[in-house]
């Protein structure tokens, strides 16, 4: 592809066929002649880049290695000059997407100001990859798919750099919709099409079928002209294809076995309460006929389903937690200041939300003012993190990196609102039953607050808070008006009402036997810290729940030994987890050690790795994490322990 007339192209191999080993060999098979203009910019995921260092040094015997450069994290303070006495350079899509922001800055004040010639050294220190002498001799992107929305920042700088060679790496060239190949198309600069214009001319068509005979001749004329253009750019194998008549690639046969879990009485009881709720949910929506404006909704309903298979505590005891009050009445004065204009595309949404940056549905989304764009939560944090991480690494202070994930507007954490409240400042009459929900599922919380902080250790340790103990079906399903369901809902609190008399009969001998023998001078000592607290405001007591756990585990050590001590001591089983226990130990239980295979356990839900790995412990087998709330570091001093180093031997 290099010497024909595209320059680059499109390698769509299957996943595991070696893309990266293919790259790596073409950049060793074909240098530049010009020693001016020698490196080849890699770019991928965080997640990847290490890995192509790594296999770059393990592949090569050291007669013929290449110099590299990681440009990520501290990595990124080289300048052009630099850069381009490497052979080979890595660097992210969020790194590159963070310069053409920059540049783009430099670019807009630069014209305000009238400036028209820059000073060529101070460009090729501050914009070191996108810069206008940065010239690169071939570029890689890997994991291409990554670029697909042309309107993010990084595809836009991806289309920035200049090179003479260009390549995209994916095994997923086209995920959606035939769209999402402009981007690539855009970036390899293959003439006609790299232009917006021409290519919807070409292809638009096949993004949105039109049944109709005239309309379908028109598909079907752009769909042979797509492969024609596909197979000159696109070169795409699988496992099963064949080279000179051999197979591409010998593997043992893949063998797929399906182990059912079986719910305890328990779980079923649980789990049959939530369908039932669910069921009725959607069928209100069906009435109604609104099941497609609350389609998201839907979707939440049977996310809960799932997790609840997995473990029932993922459904509530890892939510965020609720504002504070000081907090909804900040937020309700900053939803009263939104314009009617973001007032209604709001309101429009009818509760239909979708991160941009994750794609998950939720129903309580964190929305930004006063644009009024929405996240989740959690990408929120994410998005906070790094920005607060960018600022200390240039040695700058506030929010100047935060940016809405959607306008790329201004973003301050000060700022930000909950749906929830929004509604009750411009919905209050379409949300009573849903106002009343969210007053019981507060009202749910602060009860274990309360139980929380009369347990709670004096050095803020959340231990006895009863998060974790019990299955009880969540509140956010709203109840039927159905006769029949509220009879059913009266007994099952007539239930509720019977265990927590017998709980709170118990707690009350408790307490009366514990207070049986104390002393009078404590009593005195008691009355005399009474007169001196009057008069003092009451300090409010911080309530550290679980969600606050699992986001301070993200950040510090000692946050993760505590959220971790705290799964520990109040962790109950799941019928899967156990399911799991019992593969892994049929797995590990090997006379000779030599025999064991590795296993990897992926789950779509971290918090259940979490919950996972506290049985795991107990049983002392090693084991490593790798998911997306660690350090690029992290990641990949785990990949290394489990593949490359003597601990493999210890770690399956």
């Amino acid at each position: 592809m290099e010497t024909g007339t595209n320059k680059g192209g499109i390698l769509a191999d299957d996943m595991g066929l070696g893309k990266t080993i293919s790259a790596l060999a073409l950049i060793h098979s074909r240098p530049s002649a010009d020693r001016a203009r020698k490196t080849t910019l890699v770019v991928g995921p965080v997640a990847l880049v290490h890995q192509w260092d790594r296999e770059l040094r393990n592949k090569t015997l050291p007669a013929y290695r290449l110099s590299t450069h990681m440009v990520h994290g501290q990595g990124r303070k080289l300048s052009w000059d630099e850069l381009r006495l490497f052979d080979v350079v890595f660097t992210t899509y969020g790194t590159l997407g963070a310069e053409y922001k920059r540049l783009q800055k430099f670019y807009d004040k630069m014209k305000l100001d009238g400036v028209t010639q820059f000073d060529q050294g101070e460009m090729k220190k501050k914009f070191p990859i996108l810069g206008p002498k940065s010239t690169w001799y071939r570029i890689i992107l890997d994991e291409a798919q990554c670029i697909k929305n042309k309107s993010t920042g990084a595809a836009r700088a991806c289309c920035t750099l200049q090179a003479i060679y260009r390549f995209c790496l994916t095994g997923t060239p086209m995920m959606n919709n035939v769209g999402e190949l402009y981007s690539l198309i855009h970036f390899l600069r293959i003439k006609p099409y790299n232009e917006w214009k021409r290519f919807q001319d070409s292809f638009g068509c096949l993004t949105k079928p039109d049944p109709s005979r005239s309309r379908r001749r028109d598909t079907d004329a752009a769909m042979r002209r797509l492969q024609v253009l596909l197979k000159a750019i696109l070169l795409r194998r699988t496992k099963k294809s064949m080279i000179d008549g051999k197979p591409i690639i010998t593997l043992p046969e893949k063998t797929e076995e399906v182990q059912h879990v079986v719910f305890d009485d328990d779980e079923k009881a649980f789990y049959t309460a939530l369908e039932t709720k669910t069921a009725l949910q959607f069928n209100k929506y069906m009435k109604a006929g609104t099941v497609g404006k609350n389609y998201t909704n839907v979707l939440v309903l049977l996310l809960r389903l799932r997790q609840a298979c997995c473990h029932p505590h993922l459904i509530h005891d890892f939510d965020q937690p609720p504002p504070d009050v000081e907090n909804a009445e900040v937020m309700m004065d900053l939803a009263k200041g939104l314009v009617p204009e973001v007032v209604n595309r709001i309101l429009g949404a009818d509760g239909a939300f979708e991160c941009p940056v994750c794609y998950d549905v939720f129903v309580n989304p964190k929305l930004i003012t006063p644009c009024g764009h929405d996240t989740c939560s959690e990408c929120m944090t994410r998005i906070s993190d790094q920005a607060a991480q960018q600022n200390v690494a240039e040695g700058g202070e506030g929010d100047n990196h935060l940016k809405c994930p959607t306008c790329r507007g201004p973003l301050s954490m000060d700022k930000v609102i909950d749906y929830s409240v929004f509604k009750q400042v411009h919905a209050p009459e379409g949300g009573d039953e849903e106002t009343a929900r969210e007053n019981r599922d507060s009202e749910d919380d602060s009860e274990t607050e309360s139980e929380t902080d009369s347990d709670s250790a004096s050095d803020s340790e959340v231990d006895d808070g009863g998060d974790l103990k019990g299955f009880v079906v969540p509140d956010d399903i709203e109840d039927t008006e159905d006769e029949a369901e509220e009879n059913n809902d009266a007994d099952d609190d007539d239930d509720d009402d019977e265990a927590n008399a017998d709980s709170n009969e118990s707690k009350s001998k408790n307490v009366k036997d514990k207070s049986k023998g104390k002393s009078k001078s404590k009593s005195k000592d008691k009355n005399k810290r009474k007169d001196k607290s009057k008069g003092k405001k009451p300090e409010k007591k911080v309530h550290v729940s679980i969600a606050m756990l699992k986001k301070e585990a993200t950040r510090t050590v000692d946050g993760r030994r505590r959220y971790m001590k705290y799964l520990r001591k109040n962790w109950q089983p799941s019928a899967k987890v156990t399911k799991c226990m019992q593969l892994l130990e049929t797995f590990l239980d090997v006379e000779d050690p030599r025999e064991r295979k590795k296993t990897i356990i992926f789950s779509q839900f971290v918090s259940l790795l979490d919950l996972l790995q506290v049985p795991i412990d107990q049983k002392k087998w090693k084991c490593l994490r790798y998911d997306g709330t660690m350090s690029a570091d992290l990641r990949n001093d785990a990949i290394n322990k489990f593949t490359d180093s003597k601990e493999r031997k210890s770690i399956f």
